[in-house]
């Protein structure tokens, strides 16, 4: 697969509509071939038992000949969007993989699936969400992995929605566990011999509830700056963020978030789209310059 090397995402934009208006072509060719060939097989059935008997074998073989066809038609449609998002994400993942992310992996199709999660025993919803728009890394040495999800949203009424979760692996316990909970969101993690707490910002507090194993460590973290990176963060995807530090791990919930990318064939692909794709990507990263994350690579958050 041969992809040209431009110095801007966007510089990608022609490339990519033309590929995805060929593979349309191709797209649309094999789905015709393939209600022909289904077609097909029902008029030979007929044919065989109705009018020709006496060549009923025969007309059964071309029959099941005609359906081998459009199985074959579908497999070749169903390559062509893959195809198409090898293209995609070969163009525009280098320009993030290695300027903010160390061992960058990425797959749409992919989620984390409910069995890892329930192993962690904190939260208390979760259902996986398909194609999950998967992927997985470190930064500053941090490893890291991040999928869709569906959950239970509060908000007007209570309905099921979906976000991205992401899971942050500390190389060192916590003693001490935290949990920021918008209080959009319906009980997602366990508060166990957690208590609640306050802080100074009446606007932050009308936001979240936060809840804590220890009442003077939970200030160490509730810093005006991670307030108002807090508040940046979410102000920039329209989210509602939800955190919980608990033993080796920081898991973020970062839900109802407007732009969500989403893959599509048939989407014109322009600076917009580009753009969504970017932000999506760059979720993690810019989430974990809220947490400060390089400061549990060394430690520094951490009892002696």
């Amino acid at each position: 697969m041969l992809i040209p090397k431009y110095l801007k995402a966007q510089d990608y934009i022609p490339f990519l509509n033309r590929k995805r208006a060929w593979l349309i072509f191709f797209f649309v060719f094999f789905i015709v071939w393939m209600s022909v060939f289904y077609i097909g097989f029902f008029v030979f059935i007929l044919l065989g038992i109705l009018l020709f008997s006496d060549w009923v074998g025969l007309f059964i073989g071309l029959a099941f000949l005609s359906m081998a066809l459009a199985a074959l038609s579908s497999v070749a449609f169903i390559l062509c969007i893959a195809r198409y998002k090898r293209y995609f994400f070969s163009c525009l993942l280098p320009f993030l993989a290695h300027r903010y992310y160390e061992d960058f992996e990425w797959d749409y199709n992919k989620f984390i699936p409910k069995k890892t999660i329930a192993k962690q025993a904190v939260f208390t919803k979760y259902k996986e969400f398909s194609p999950g728009c998967y992927y997985k890394g470190k930064i500053k040495s941090i490893p890291f992995e991040s999928s869709y999800y569906e959950y239970v949203g509060l908000k007007k009424w209570i309905s099921t929605k979906k976000g991205r979760i992401i899971l942050f692996r500390l190389p060192i316990k916590q003693n001490d566990s935290f949990l920021l909970e918008d209080k959009d969101t319906k009980v997602l993690f366990k508060k166990n011999h957690l208590t609640e707490v306050k802080t100074e910002s009446i606007a932050f507090n009308k936001e979240y509830r936060i809840f804590t194993s220890d009442d003077m460590e939970i200030f160490k973290q509730l810093t005006p700056n991670f307030i108002k990176k807090t508040n940046e963060f979410t102000d920039q995807y329209r989210c509602d963020l939800n955190l919980f530090f608990h033993k080796n791990y920081i898991y973020a919930a970062v839900n109802d978030y407007q732009n969500r990318f989403e893959f599509k064939l048939l989407r014109h692909v322009d600076a917009v789209y580009i753009d969504q794709f970017m932000d999506e990507v760059l979720m993690v990263y810019r989430l974990s310059d809220v947490l400060d994350i390089g400061k549990y690579a060394t430690g520094i958050n951490q009892k002696d």
